[in-house]
């Protein structure tokens, strides 16, 4: 007979979730006596090993119940399936890491429900982040600290109270689009095959909006974004107009993406290469994965001058992939910004990150949209705590595709 007992555990970033993981897989923290081969990773390194599985040797083990891969699921499917393959083999333990990330509301409380019943019949340890994303049906809370477990005291946040201190520094150069309208989209429907994905979507994005872009999982954001960044060649032949070139009148993807700063937490694991955090920024001006160019003494000091806002000028030597998940996520977004940009672009800014550094990047966001004259484009699938977009565009799927709406 196994336990019954689960536990809800807190885990700052840069806290050293990894040694915890590691620890309860090997039963040397609250699983001992319990068979390795009976605990289970339920996490996004497990899947992402799995679809690696399917892209390079064809190996397809978890599938849902109309036979898809991970690959085509969405992150709520994909979330669903993996649970359901673990819970068809014999297990005694499910570890959680950060379950509810990334997943919409509807499909929160679906894989709480989920999680409630797989608690039935095994331990669960939910390892999260952000005290929201605790188990309701969980009575033990803990915190890992210093490397130890320890009893949990619900703190409570800042939002309202600036992290940040100073400006945002100017721009070297001015990136000048004509007009007004930077994306201007007139009844635009996207179709794979017999999938509708979007459907008449009519949207205007002007210079200096701060947008919030929502809707549930597989409502089309991912779609949308690659209509507006040229990355989708569904755009042509539709009436879409950006940054003042009407698509398909001859525009190269350069004369497009120059526009643009894009961020999505993705990123944080795509930058592998030993580059310091103050060379990482100053790659954003010449849109490069690291640094092959010689910087202006004036990208030197505007670096600086990102690096002093973000708390980090005591660390522009060190390397960037050994900054904790938070810092590297406030990097990349002063990279994505440097220059600037008349349209800023950031993709689910927020997962994986604990309240304190969530809070930390809302304030950035904040700050860029008060004290420059770009626009944002905030993407996400809920609200978050201390953001404060001035519009809301929301997606709703229908028979017919997912169709936008204005919402504030």
């Amino acid at each position: 007979m196994i336990e019954t007992k689960h536990w809800n555990i807190k885990v700052p970033n840069g806290a050293g979730k990894e040694n915890l993981i590691t620890d309860l897989t090997q039963g040397k923290v609250l699983l001992q006596g319990i068979p390795k081969d009976q605990i289970k990773l339920y996490s996004v390194i497990t899947l992402a090993k799995f679809i690696r599985e399917e892209e390079i040797h064809d190996k397809f083990e978890v599938l849902n119940e109309r036979g898809q891969a991970l690959k085509s699921m969405s992150s709520g499917e994909r979330k669903r399936a993996l649970l359901d393959y673990f819970l068809a083999q014999e297990t005694q333990v499910l570890i959680l890491d950060n379950p509810l990330d990334s997943l919409d509301v509807e499909g929160r409380e679906m894989l709480i429900q989920r999680i409630e019943e797989v608690a039935q019949s095994c331990q669960v340890i939910n390892i999260v982040s952000r005290e929201r994303d605790f188990l309701p049906f969980v009575s033990e809370h803990l915190v890992y600290q210093e490397g130890v477990l320890k009893p949990f005291e619900s703190s409570h946040s800042a939002a309202g109270r600036s992290l940040l201190q100073g400006s945002i520094p100017e721009a070297i150069e001015t990136i000048e689009v004509k007009g007004e309208e930077l994306i201007r989209m007139n009844q635009v429907s996207v179709s794979y095959l017999e999938r509708a994905i979007l459907k008449d979507i009519s949207w205007t994005i002007r210079k200096g909006e701060f947008w919030q872009l929502k809707g549930p999982n597989g409502a089309g954001k991912t779609t949308l974004l690659s209509m507006i960044t040229g990355d989708n060649h569904k755009a042509y032949g539709q009436d879409i107009t950006l940054f003042g070139f009407k698509k398909g009148s001859g525009e190269s993807v350069w004369d497009i993406k120059k526009n643009i700063g894009y961020y999505t937490s993705n990123m944080t694991y795509d930058f592998w290469r030993n580059q310091s955090v103050e060379y990482m920024i100053i790659s954003g001006y010449f849109d490069s994965v690291g640094l092959y160019q010689k910087p202006s003494e004036l990208m030197r000091k505007r670096t600086e001058a990102w690096l002093d806002l973000i708390g980090l000028s005591g660390q522009k030597d060190k390397p960037f992939i050994d900054l904790p998940i938070g810092h590297r996520r406030l990097v990349l977004i002063a990279r994505a910004m440097v220059k600037h940009p008349p349209l800023l672009i950031l993709d689910e800014p927020a997962s994986d990150l604990d309240d304190h550094n969530a809070q930390l990047m809302s304030d950035l966001v904040n700050k860029i949209a008060r004290e420059s004259e770009t626009a944002i484009l905030y993407v996400s699938h809920q609200d978050e705590e201390g953001l404060r977009p001035e519009k809301v565009y929301e997606l709703k799927p229908g028979q017919m595709g997912s169709t936008g709406h204005v919402v504030k």
